[in-house]
Protein backbone atom coordinates (compact mmCIF):
# COMPACT_ATOMS: atom_id res chain seq x y z
CA UNK A 1 0.00 0.00 0.00
CA UNK A 2 1.39 3.27 -0.76
CA UNK A 3 1.85 5.88 1.55
CA UNK A 4 -1.00 7.30 1.36
CA UNK A 5 -4.48 8.17 3.60
CA UNK A 6 -7.54 5.89 3.40
CA UNK A 7 -7.98 1.91 3.21
CA UNK A 8 -8.42 1.69 -0.58
CA UNK A 9 -5.18 1.74 -2.78
CA UNK A 10 -4.20 5.40 -3.96
CA UNK A 11 -7.09 6.61 -1.47
CA UNK A 12 -6.10 10.14 0.03
CA UNK A 13 -3.51 12.36 -0.88
CA UNK A 14 -0.11 11.69 -1.05
CA UNK A 15 2.40 13.46 1.17
CA UNK A 16 3.89 16.42 -0.72
CA UNK A 17 7.21 16.43 1.39
CA UNK A 18 9.33 12.97 1.23
CA UNK A 19 9.93 11.45 4.94
CA UNK A 20 13.91 12.83 4.68
CA UNK A 21 12.34 16.87 4.66
CA UNK A 22 9.83 15.76 7.43
CA UNK A 23 12.17 14.56 9.57
CA UNK A 24 14.36 17.78 9.19
CA UNK A 25 11.81 20.05 9.65
CA UNK A 26 10.97 18.60 13.30
CA UNK A 27 14.78 18.37 14.19
CA UNK A 28 15.55 21.99 13.04
CA UNK A 29 12.11 22.94 15.19
CA UNK A 30 13.30 20.74 18.58
CA UNK A 31 16.70 22.30 17.86
CA UNK A 32 15.57 25.81 18.09
CA UNK A 33 13.02 25.34 21.01
CA UNK A 34 15.71 23.67 22.85
CA UNK A 35 18.15 26.89 22.25
CA UNK A 36 15.38 29.18 22.71
CA UNK A 37 15.38 27.69 26.46
CA UNK A 38 18.67 27.68 26.45
CA UNK A 39 18.92 31.93 25.86
CA UNK A 40 16.34 32.48 28.14
CA UNK A 41 13.88 33.91 25.29
CA UNK A 42 10.59 35.29 25.99
CA UNK A 43 8.16 32.19 26.59
CA UNK A 44 6.06 31.94 23.05
CA UNK A 45 8.93 29.87 21.63
CA UNK A 46 6.58 27.32 19.65
CA UNK A 47 5.01 29.92 17.69
CA UNK A 48 8.38 32.22 16.90
CA UNK A 49 10.16 28.73 16.19
CA UNK A 50 7.53 27.52 13.61
CA UNK A 51 7.45 30.87 11.94
CA UNK A 52 10.72 30.64 11.19
CA UNK A 53 10.25 27.19 9.76
CA UNK A 54 7.43 28.34 7.52
CA UNK A 55 9.68 31.79 6.13
CA UNK A 56 12.64 29.37 5.20
CA UNK A 57 11.29 26.39 3.77
CA UNK A 58 8.39 27.98 2.48
CA UNK A 59 5.89 25.30 3.76
CA UNK A 60 2.72 25.94 5.35
CA UNK A 61 2.01 26.33 9.04
CA UNK A 62 0.00 23.03 9.12
CA UNK A 63 2.79 20.93 7.59
CA UNK A 64 5.61 21.96 9.71
CA UNK A 65 2.80 20.83 13.04
CA UNK A 66 2.21 17.77 11.09
CA UNK A 67 5.93 17.28 10.70
CA UNK A 68 6.37 17.96 14.43
CA UNK A 69 3.69 15.53 15.64
CA UNK A 70 4.84 13.00 13.35
CA UNK A 71 8.54 12.72 14.45
CA UNK A 72 8.61 14.40 18.13
CA UNK A 73 8.77 11.15 19.70
CA UNK A 74 11.70 9.55 17.87
CA UNK A 75 13.92 12.36 17.73
CA UNK A 76 13.00 13.07 21.73
CA UNK A 77 13.92 9.37 22.77
CA UNK A 78 16.83 9.32 20.26
CA UNK A 79 18.41 12.84 21.80
CA UNK A 80 18.17 11.13 25.48
CA UNK A 81 19.65 8.06 24.55
CA UNK A 82 22.58 10.03 23.01
CA UNK A 83 22.64 12.07 25.94
CA UNK A 84 22.78 8.61 27.84
CA UNK A 85 25.70 7.35 26.46
CA UNK A 86 27.81 10.75 26.40
CA UNK A 87 27.27 10.51 30.52
CA UNK A 88 28.03 7.14 30.61
CA UNK A 89 31.49 8.07 28.25
CA UNK A 90 32.44 10.52 30.95
CA UNK A 91 31.82 8.83 33.88
CA UNK A 92 33.55 5.83 32.35
CA UNK A 93 36.79 8.60 31.56
CA UNK A 94 36.59 10.38 35.61
CA UNK A 95 36.19 6.29 37.16
CA UNK A 96 39.65 6.15 34.91
CA UNK A 97 41.44 9.10 35.49
CA UNK A 98 40.49 8.29 39.49
CA UNK A 99 41.88 4.77 39.44
CA UNK A 100 45.42 6.22 37.83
Amino acid sequence: MADHGGKREGAGRPRSLPEEARWGIAHEYLQRVELMEFAKIPRPWRERAIQEIVAEHKVSRRMVVRCINEFRTPIVEGNKDFRREKNARKIAKMARLKSV
